[in-house]
């Protein structure tokens, strides 16, 4: 067994080299299981498990060790996420270590390229400034005086030397000294030498209190003995270098488990992280999390400069939200952020983001409020406590303190005292690495036991510890043969850490295939994703969309919009769907008669305004015009395989992704074809629904669904039955009256009475944007009242609807309540109940045998001829039998088992690559432009810029949505089961699709946006509920409509000037 040996002050006081060189491999294995031993939390159980491997020597100049410890940290990393694993039930193997690979770590800031230039390169030519923001704006590089802000100098005494760092305000620093800002020199040189001059004319103690004064970090480059001495070298020795803990705030919050969504087996799959850094530590840590599945949000100050070059890599993975804190906007949006968040970075000064809300407590409270427990993690320069604790300060000042860049500046052969930085931004990415660590540590703790967790990681800490004597530094010879073995350039103490990275990556390329091993990932962008790169990553993802109605070509001209490569099959031959018209009668189709039940100004594309020329309520025809119009302007058609039926659906052998079977109408030929997604868009109005009775094998007439009816022809002199109440029996009861001897309409409950038009005005023109969010406040607050109150207002507007006294004896009154059942429109039938040439009979109890029904109320009619059932439809799941499907667990249902779908759209399961938008009508209110909100809410899904709930967050969801189904059912039997509730379907639809509807609320919002256009805010509020609304808003969620404001104007123009004297509110504001 190795034992490891040192002597002291090789390199200055406090310094600990070995006395014997051992290779990279048997080092890593040693630090691996000493600080498995210091670490708290750590379970050892797996450390056989680990395998390093790799060449002897280090990749990395100089004496510390930080090879070694970047993949002992990637290892610990490893082992705790087996551990996670194990508790999402994943399989895993062993932990393989490359140490050649792991000394590349702390450079990631730098080994990157843009289309295969370097980041010095694409600095020069401007690359890096097309590739992303400017986020540095020029803060280091607008000149040499700049740039030469951030290096050590000599003091007033020689031996000791000082780190200057005008945090990222070299202006004003250089303004303190009395020094210009804005000189122009020849180099870099003389811009050292000029600042040089000035700090020598000060002491290391005199420079603390200056740069103190001034808000300005900086260090005196102390000998690693020298910082131990100090109250604060003394602070973070206190604590383990991994260092997490339980808060006693929510220390009684139940477990959040892991996801177990199969589609993601990393780690972190379903973690959400807030990110609140800048620079390279808290941005390591994020980019690492992000690499292990989480979802990490970066949020960056539009005020508060980054270092752009060293922030390429880091942002690569992540979602960024931009966000002045300072406004009170800004600061709801960072508050939803964490409202849903499993993890907070924050990597500014400690407690600099209380002053604004979010600092530790703050978030924790807003944790236990929620009821699930939050990890938060303070990452800084000095440490938890002590006297600079909340002073600020980056890796530079961490070297200098903890004697890191002393230890260098002796080993490099210089004078005593001189500090010259560590090769890499070492202390940055190994706080990162153990910033993970602890992450993870107490995300597991939270999954085992519940709980809100605090952790601390100090980069003079993570310095400090690679100084300690059980560490140890390597000794001058190995220092030597590193130097040999690479030719590093001379490391001096002006140099900047990003010259010094250069400086590596250089060598690295000339002498070594270290850069050349296929360790390189590829992102997107140099930004990680953005709306370019997301559209060519989404062209390879291929979409298969069933059904050309609205509904259908809306989703694919949202997905070929949002660069999927998206192909609709379709069973017609045209567009429109029901709306285009089929001889067929196994088809569903809206018949020549049929007119839209919406009003033009309500229904419609978000983004394609329904031509003036159609009437208020458009034909079937029109509609089926339209909505080709639609195809064409958009170039759908040749996107859509006409004259295909999907026949099934199912999963690929690998369970990858989808084999959609269609057969060509017509020819009977059948294919398979594979597809990463799929949705679901045939339309609800598919499966007939077919009640059957005791006796009806006995019945010699006919029974048809109203599926099947085209014209009244085929009833001509017949004695007719229809079986419902609904829009349906509405249509086609006056068209079997014109043609039939005689017609019975048979139902057991009433319809509420609506007409499209009231009082001269088209009815829907009656809910504007302000009414609905009324409606499902007081539905989702005040439910009970809320349902009294709709059935009153049902009542009373039915009443209104009829031109003649409804005679009691008709039973229509007596109707559900509207909240459970959707409205019919009968009018029409009223005159033939009236004139005796319609007879409203109880429901059919059984057939009797030949041509005879017996009623519920006893009543009997014979000679009856034919029966036709409008009785609705419901969506038909046997093209996806993929989806599951329960019964509620409630004594007071007795329905149908009922699809298992996230907000009546997504199977858990494969709600990554599956929507269904063919299930419900409910929620949609008007028409198919919510159609398009729901759209632009699965394409954000599954390009990234919106999220899903964890899987077993959705399965908890339909699990309680069906006992909320279950309740339903106890008042109203026979309700459709795939009914929502509008006050959390819609505004999660919104939020999803990224429509910016929540600035028409009354919380800051919606005072934000009436200050600033109170002409939109009252239209958009209390005028015609547009569908273009859901374009107005700019949220870089989606794409607006560049004509939309004008088309909001117009529409509420247009009816003012068409139904005047109807909209007096309007006028009025």
């Amino acid at each position: 067994m190795f034992n490891h040996e040192t002597t002291r002050d090789t390199y200055g006081p406090g310094t600990f080299a070995d006395v014997e060189y051992l290779p990279l491999v048997p080092e890593c294995h040693r630090l691996l299981k000493y600080f498995s031993r210091v670490t708290p939390g750590f379970t050892q159980t797996h450390l056989d498990h680990v395998r390093f491997h790799g060449q002897e020597l280090p990749i990395l100049p100089g004496p510390l060790k930080s090879q070694a410890m970047a993949a002992v940290f990637q290892a610990v990393i490893g082992l705790v996420g087996k551990e996670i694993s194990e508790l999402r039930g994943v399989e895993t193997g062993s932990i393989s270590i490359d140490v050649d690979k792991a000394g590349l770590y702390p450079a990631t800031p730098a080994i990157l390229s843009i289309d295969g230039r370097t980041v010095a390169q694409i600095q020069k030519d401007g690359t890096l400034l097309k590739a992303g923001r400017d986020l540095d704006r020029k803060v280091l590089t607008k000149n040499d005086m700049h740039f030469r802000s951030w290096a050590i100098y000599p003091t007033k005494d020689p031996q000791v030397w000082y780190q200057i760092m005008g945090n990222l305000d070299p202006a004003g620093f250089l303004r303190a000294y009395g020094l210009d800002p804005t000189l122009e020199t020849s180099s870099r040189d003389e811009a050292y030498e000029i600042i040089k001059a000035e700090m020598a004319k000060y002491s290391a103690a005199e420079l603390e209190q200056k740069n103190m004064e001034h808000g300005f970090c900086g260090q005196t480059c102390y000998s690693p003995a020298q910082w131990r001495e100090t109250s604060m070298g003394k602070s973070p020795g206190k604590y383990p270098v991994v260092n997490y803990r339980r808060t006693n705030l929510g220390s009684t919050l139940p477990p959040v488990p892991f996801s177990t969504l199969p589609t993601d087996l990393r780690p972190l799959a379903g973690i959400k992280v807030v990110e609140l850094a800048r620079v390279i530590a808290g941005p390591a840590m994020g980019a690492a999390l992000a690499a292990l599945g989480a979802d990490v949000i970066k949020v960056q100050s539009p005020n508060l400069p980054d270092l752009q070059a060293l922030s390429v890599s880091l942002t690569a993975g992540k979602r960024t939200y931009s966000l002045d804190l300072r406004i009170e906007l800004d600061r709801q949006k960072l508050h939803e952020l964490i409202g849903d968040a499993d993890v907070i970075i924050q990597a500014f000064r400690l407690c600099s983001l209380e002053r604004k809300g979010f600092g530790l407590d703050d978030v924790l409270k807003m944790a236990e409020k929620r009821g699930k427990g939050i990890v938060y993690v303070d990452l800084n320069c000095y440490g938890p406590d002590g006297y600079y604790a909340e002073r600020p300060g980056f890796q530079q000042i961490a070297d200098a303190a903890s004697g890191c860049s002393y230890v260098c500046g002796k080993a490099y052969g210089f004078e005593q005292g001189t500090g010259v930085l560590p090769p890499l931004p070492i202390a940055d990415m190994l706080s990162g690495a153990v910033g993970v660590i602890d992450t993870m540590l107490a995300l597991r703790d939270r999954a085992r036991s519940g709980g809100s967790y605090h952790a601390t990681v100090a980069l003079t800490a993570i310095d400090a510890v690679q100084l300690e004597q059980e560490v140890g530094l390597y000794s001058p010879e190995t220092v030597k043969k590193i130097q040999d073995t690479y030719k590093f350039a001379p490391m001096t103490p002006d140099l900047h850490v990003e010259e010094l990275l250069y400086i590596l990556s250089d060598s690295w390329a000339k002498h070594s295939d270290i850069l050349n091993r296929g360790y390189m990932v590829e992102f997107e962008t140099a930004w990680g994703v953005d709306d370019i790169a997301r559209e060519s990553k989404m062209k390879h993802v291929s979409v298969a969309i069933i059904g050309a109605g609205p509904t259908g070509i809306s989703m694919l001209k949202q997905l070929l919009q949002d660069g999927f490569s998206a192909t609709l099959f379709e069973r017609r031959s045209s567009v429109g769907g029901l709306w285009a018209y089929d001889a067929n009668n196994r088809w569903t189709t809206a018949l020549a008669s049929t007119s839209a039940n919406i009003s033009k100004y309500t229904c419609g594309f978000t983004d394609f305004p329904i031509p003036d020329k159609y009437p208020v309520y458009l034909s079937a025809a029109n509609f089926q015009e339209f909505v080709q119009t639609y195809a064409e302007h958009f170039k759908l058609t040749e996107h859509i395989s006409f004259n295909s039926s999907v026949q099934v659906v199912n999963r690929n052998s690998d369970d990858s992704g989808w084999v959609v079977q269609v057969e060509k109408v017509g020819t009977g030929e059948t294919e398979s074809r594979p597809f990463d997604k799929i949705v679901f868009c045939h339309g609800y109005q598919t499966k007939r629904v077919m009640p059957t009775f005791p006796g009806q094998d006995k019945f010699e007439g006919d029974i048809i669904h109203s599926q099947q009816y085209r014209s009244p022809e085929a009833f001509q002199g017949r004695t007719v039955v229809i079986l419902g109440l609904s829009t349906t029996t509405g249509e086609i009861t006056p068209q079997v009256i014109s043609t039939a001897r005689k017609v019975y309409v048979s139902h057991r409950s009433g319809q509420m009475m609506v007409k499209r038009m009231r009082k001269g005005r088209p009815t829907d023109l009656l809910v504007s944007w302000r009414r609905r969010q009324i409606t499902q406040w007081m539905s989702k607050n005040i439910p009970n009242f809320y349902r009294y109150l709709a059935g009153w207002g049902a009542r009373l507007l039915s009443s209104q609807f009829s031109d003649v006294k409804l005679d009691p004896e008709w039973r229509i009154q007596s109707f559900r309540n509207p909240t459970l059942r959707l409205p019919g429109l009968i009018q029409d039938i009223v005159p033939h109940l009236q004139d005796g040439s319609l007879t409203s009979l109880h429901g059919i109890k059984r057939f009797l045998g030949g041509r005879s029904i017996e009623f519920d109320d006893g009543t009997v009619v014979d000679d009856v001829d034919s029966v036709i059932l409008t009785t609705g439809y419901c969506a038909d799941f046997s093209v996806a039998p993929f989806i599951e499907k329960s019964v509620p667990k409630s004594p007071t249902y007795h329905g149908p088992a009922i699809q298992r779908l996230y907000m009546n759209v997504f199977p858990p399961k494969y709600a990554d690559s599956c929507a269904v938008l063919c299930y419900s009508a409910y929620g949609k209110n008007n028409g198919f432009s919510f159609s398009d909100v729901m759209n632009m809410a699965i394409s954000n899904i599954w390009r990234g810029v919106s999220k899903l709930p964890p899987y077993e967050e959705m399965e908890k969801w339909v699990d309680d949505h069906q006992n909320w189904v279950a309740s339903n059912w106890a008042r109203e039997p026979h309700l459709d089961v795939s009914m929502v509730k509008q006050y959390e379907f819609q505004p999660w639809m919104h939020e999803q699709a990224g429509t910016g509807m929540e600035n028409l609320g009354w919380g800051w919002p919606g005072w934000k946006f009436w200050w600033k256009d109170r002409e939109m805010y009252n239209l958009m509020n209390h005028g015609v509920e547009t569908a273009h609304m859901f374009r107005f808003f700019e949220t870089g969620k989606r794409k607006t409509w560049e004509g939309v404001r004008d088309e909001i104007i117009r529409q509420n123009r247009i009816v003012e000037e068409s139904f005047s004297g109807k909209n007096k509110k309007l006028r009025e504001e």
